[in-house]
């Protein structure tokens, strides 16, 4: 499971890289580790409005649920959705009012496992450029909306040596495809055109300090990658 992403990026960092505007501009404040099971914000581009950047609560809720997340998300969680969990035709806009987003990072983690110890990686584009992750999102009865990051087995083109502990990676949708995955007439046989495209992405990885896995620890030098003699894995 995708639990912690990364957006360090600045309103203008995004806003020049996908020609859009942030709806709450003054909101905006980047973060090295965002931790989806603390109910954070991730920045979307959703199917309704896309030229803009809205927030969405991480952890997607029915659009008609009116609990707590934190009580939903005991009983399902939805910080992730497989790929394969969708339908057979059409990317959903089903009963609980599913629909398409993209979510603005500039980073996300991978675990190696080495000698029976936990590694963390951090996975980034050069010079940190924000970049989009597809997902799904639910806008509730008070206007709020919520997220979920899509997940797919060997996606992203990360190499199985370093990530060994899942086959699954965030679904990453280049620029040049943000309108056709906004697009509601979007269909499983255009998705895998995506999903083949997104295996060229020229993305790296380096492992970082193992304070990464306490839940509250947050801060702009967790994203300084850290030599371990101990690690055969090279960055």
């Amino acid at each position: 499971m995708y639990y912690k992403v990364s957006n360090t990026a600045t309103r203008n960092d995004i806003e020049n890289e996908f020609g859009v505007t942030l709806k709450y501009p003054r909101l905006h404040l980047p973060s090295p580790v965002i931790n989806g099971l603390d109910e954070e914000l991730l920045s979307v581009i959703t199917e309704d409005n896309q030229n803009q950047v809205n927030f969405a609560i991480w952890g997607m809720l029915p659009n008609n649920y009116t609990g707590d997340w934190e009580t939903f998300q005991q009983i399902e969680n939805t910080l992730n959705t497989p790929i394969d969990k969708l339908s057979n035709t059409t990317l959903p806009l089903n009963g609980n009012g599913h629909k398409r987003c993209l979510i603005v990072v500039t980073g996300y983690f991978v675990t190696h496992l080495h000698k029976g110890e936990l590694y963390p990686y951090y996975v980034h584009l050069p010079k940190n450029k924000p970049f989009m992750i597809g997902g799904l999102y639910t806008s509730l009865y008070d206007g709020f909306l919520t997220t979920s990051i899509l997940v797919g087995k060997g996606i992203n083109g990360i190499s199985q040596d370093i990530h060994n502990l899942s086959p699954n990676a965030p679904l990453i949708i280049p620029m040049e495809h943000k309108a056709d995955w906004l697009d509601h007439k979007l269909t499983n046989s255009d998705l895998d055109t995506l999903i083949e495209r997104n295996n060229r992405s020229t993305f790296t990885a380096f492992p970082i300090a193992k304070e990464f896995y306490y839940r509250n620890i947050n801060f702009k030098s967790m994203l300084d990658p850290v030599f371990y003699a101990t690690l055969p894995v090279p960055y």
